[in-house]
């Protein structure tokens, strides 16, 4: 029937004026939102702290990728993972690592 053109009609019409008016107060909302435009300090660390992990051996990873892409073997990082992969190895030829890290 010709009504139920007319009924969807108006639905369709009405939520496509609910849309507008949406994306309408979204961009209103975006636009007037403040925005930061100037860094007022930067503040940087000498040391780097890593956090507590857990290296699973499932997870394999290409050591010399690694080295690659972390800008060689001078790399703080690079040197960072040698040191956990050395505790790690040690820890695996003892039978107690206490909390400080050292071999008992």
């Amino acid at each position: 029937p010709q009504w139920c053109k007319t009924v969807w009609s108006v639905i369709i019409f009405g939520l496509l004026i609910f849309t507008g008016y949406v994306v309408y107060l979204m961009l209103a909302d975006f636009i007037t939102w403040g925005s930061y435009d100037r860094i007022e300090s930067v503040t940087t660390n000498s040391t780097l702290l890593l956090p507590a992990i857990t290296i699973c051996s499932m997870n394999a990873m290409n050591y010399t990728h690694f080295v690659e892409n972390a800008g060689g073997e001078d790399s703080v990082i690079v040197e960072e993972l040698d040191l956990l992969l050395a505790t790690v190895e040690s820890a695996e030829n003892s039978s107690v690592i206490d909390i400080s890290g050292t071999m008992t």
